[in-house]
């Protein structure tokens, strides 16, 4: 039977500029960041309201808290913040909760709410869920139509360069048509938006199967620290009957990430997975359970004509280092600016084709660590369930596998110490970028070495005050302008000015700034990243950087 469409509801537009089917944090991401330019757009979700604190991500890494902190939302992050200021950032790897520690080492910063030279804020160790309900105010506060329930179940390519949707309401099943200029695929890992662009995922798969359990053990953390089990962000047990890691998420609600042996079928007894977790003794109540996989996939491409894709429709990767959901924040702020400019008239439609060759290298390099993760952490378990095996119970018996376990340890230590990852993105590769000629400096995964040069994520500095140079730039393009005199700095707003560039002329003549910088004059963009630095502003490049002329300058 045909079914009728819906009425029209306020909370679905007509036929809006940007569609965007997923309202999770990288949808609502992409609605924030057109809000923030006086672009509304239609958001739709097939759930009934956004998901709750058992979510998996819980790493904001240092990167996108700086988005969050431009959004306005680092400081409400923070106050949500289920790990306390100054919590211990510890990783542990023990044979249980309920048994003995083994070794224990630092890992970066989660919770410290540290200030930093190098970032303008630090990470975060928060639940998706409590970072998903403020980007929802957020964007609901910027303009965004956001309806749930509400499913895209068809996309097709209109004449003239647009896009149409078939949305059913999910309640009732009546359907409507809407129309979009752009749409935004951020439905995940069984995109429909992908499959009707016609885009293929690649990679290995699906990797591993994992099974979450989430339960309430209002004793365990006390009992815990009777036994000397230092406070930790994470916990490995090393059991080779319940192998798995755990963390505390807020109060006495605990989740533990359980590791079926190998053939095991679906028919898992979580009750006994947990009592043997904890030990005996202790009262627990189990709240949740869910099975999931690590899975590598990453799409062929990122755009096909009006359609885009961010986040889990573009990429999944092992989570191993907290990579995948940061990456959809950055593809989300990639491509946000940029359509608003579109749309604002500030640049030409070709400035979208940099989105693909921006972002894919980007998750192509995120996407190899996190398997060097995997791989690393696949063997730890064999080789702690080993130390287990190899020392008895005694006296020596807890420094014995301590001093075992700790290279294991330091093997797993590039998941956590990851800041070239998050801090050392570059877009050397874009079509809007004015490249210079030489390499930069080496890439590690480790660390990050701050460096100007165009493609480059802007180098943090602080005023005087402690304030990050962040805080001062504009919400669009800002020329960065640390000479000793003002005549170069001016020429080139006038330049900009001519050209419809919406910039902000910052000067800080500050000897200290310019060496950081390299040169004078830097022209960053509303991602933070460098589009340009010198001494006088090419006039050809404002064109380049609108998307409205290739650059073939050297």
């Amino acid at each position: 039977m045909t079914q009728r469409p819906f009425s029209h509801s306020p909370s679905l537009a007509t036929d809006p500029d940007v569609l965007v089917v997923g309202a999770g944090p990288v949808g609502l991401a992409v609605a924030v960041e057109l809000g923030l330019r006086g672009i509304s757009c239609q958001v739709i979700d097939e759930v009934e309201a956004v998901g709750h604190w058992w979510t998996r991500a819980m790493n904001m890494n240092k990167r996108t808290m700086e988005h969050m902190r431009r959004w306005g939302l680092a400081g409400r992050l923070k106050a949500v913040n289920h790990v306390p200021a100054g919590w211990p950032s510890h990783v542990t790897f023990l044979d249980g909760l309920g048994g003995t520690q083994f070794a224990c080492v630092r890992a970066e910063g989660l919770g410290w709410h540290r200030v930093l030279d190098d970032a303008a804020e630090d990470a975060l160790w928060v639940a998706q869920g409590q970072v998903q309900e403020l980007l929802l105010d957020k964007a609901r506060e910027l303009g965004a139509r956001i309806a749930f329930s509400s499913r895209a179940t068809a996309v097709e390519m209109r004449d003239g360069g647009r896009v149409a949707a078939t949305v059913q309401d999910v309640r009732t099943g009546q359907t409507r048509s809407m129309e979009a200029r752009y749409l935004i695929g951020c439905d995940g890992g069984r995109s429909l938006v992908r499959g009707a662009a016609g885009i293929p995922y690649e990679g290995a798969g699906a990797l591993s199967r994992q099974i979450s359990m989430f339960f309430h053990a209002p004793d365990l953390l006390a009992a815990m620290r009777s036994r000397g089990i230092a406070d930790s962000v994470m916990y490995f047990c090393a059991s080779p009957e319940v192998p798995g890691t755990a963390r505390l998420i807020c109060g006495d609600r605990w989740e533990f990430t359980y590791r079926p042996p190998a053939g095991s079928g679906e028919d898992i007894d979580a009750h006994a997975v947990i009592r043997r977790l904890i030990g005996p003794g202790l009262s627990f109540t189990l709240e949740r359970t869910y099975p999931f996989s690590y899975f590598e996939l990453l799409a062929q491409r990122f755009r096909h004509g009006p359609v885009f894709l961010a986040g889990d429709a573009a990429h999944l990767i092992p989570p191993l280092g907290g990579h995948n959901l940061n990456l959809g924040v950055g593809d989300a702020v990639n491509l946000g600016w940029k359509l608003a400019h579109v749309l604002r008239g500030w640049a030409d439609e070709a400035i979208l084709d940099s989105y693909s060759p921006e972002r894919l290298p980007i998750v192509q390099r995120t996407s190899k660590e996190a398997h060097a993760n995997y791989e690393r952490l696949r063997s730890t378990f064999d080789r702690l369930s080993a130390v287990m095996q190899a020392v008895d119970t005694g006296p020596e018996a807890r420094d014995r596998r301590a001093e075992l376990s700790a290279p294991v340890a330091r093997d797993l230590e590039p998941q956590w110490w990851s800041d070239g990852t998050v801090l050392d993105q570059r877009y050397c590769a874009s079509p809007i970028l004015r490249a210079e000629a030489g390499p930069g400096p080496a890439y590690d995964s480790t660390r990050y070495p701050p460096h100007a040069a165009p493609g480059h994520r802007a180098p943090m500095w602080r005023m005087p005050d402690g304030t990050p140079l962040y805080d001062r730039l504009g919400p669009e393009y800002t020329l960065l302008d640390t000479a000793g005199t003002p005549q170069a700095g001016m020429a080139a707003a006038r330049l900009a000015a001519e050209a419809g560039l919406p910039l902000r002329h910052l000067r800080l003549p500050d000897a200290g700034l310019a060496r950081l910088y390299g040169a004078p004059l830097a022209l960053i963009r509303p991602d933070q990243h460098v589009a340009w630095r010198g001494e006088s502003l090419p006039p050809a490049l404002l064109d380049v950087l609108a998307g409205r002329a290739a650059d073939t300058a050297p």
